[in-house]
């Protein structure tokens, strides 16, 4: 009768564990998604807008290709 008790206490053991697993499988599974949701949101809203994006795009790389042109000549 022995054996009987100790193989239903392992097989509950299992299932415990089986369950915790899932679970932080689920949680870590939610936590790498969560960086690349902020990614969609601004792939989103370049998509919506994209003419001010470019403008913003072209004017940054203006202004590091002067930074880049008057550290070229102070050299």
């Amino acid at each position: 009768m022995s054996d009987l008790t100790t193989r239903q206490q392992l097989l509950e053991s299992a299932d415990r564990h089986e369950h915790e697993l899932e679970r932080a499988l689920l949680d870590l599974k939610h936590a790498a998604q969560r960086p690349f949701e902020a990614v969609t949101g601004v792939r989103n809203n370049v998509a919506q807008h994209p003419v001010p994006w470019l403008i913003g795009f072209v004017l940054i790389g203006v202004w590091l290709g002067r930074a880049f042109r008057t550290r070229e000549a102070d050299q």
